[in-house]
């Protein structure tokens, strides 16, 4: 997944569509849910919100891009891990401050 709705709007759009099709899986077209059943509905079918699909779908595929980079997938620099130096190649010296 790229895109996801940022407004609250699109996501309400997302969850109405998702609240209907629920009632469709159980034959309750006419019914009207608490949030409470509607999450109890949820849980059963062992489905997320759609607010929170989207949150997952964002940390999979950040997880997939630092983790296993392909060559369609760049991640900025600022992201990609940073390689420590060797220490046995690491030149130590003395502070200014340390007493002789």
């Amino acid at each position: 997944q790229i895109w996801r709705p940022v407004h609250k709007t699109n996501i309400d759009k997302f969850e109405a569509m998702q609240k209907r099709a629920i009632k469709w899986v159980f034959s309750e077209d006419f019914c009207s849910y608490t949030k409470s059943e509607y999450h109890l509905k949820l849980k059963n079918l062992d489905v997320l919100p759609m607010k929170y699909k989207f949150d997952y779908n964002d940390l999979v595929l950040f997880y997939k891009m630092f983790n296993h980079p392909s060559p369609f997938s760049s991640i900025p620099g600022y992201l990609r891990k940073k390689h420590l130096p060797d220490p046995k190649l690491t030149r130590y010296t003395r502070s200014m401050s340390s007493s002789d």
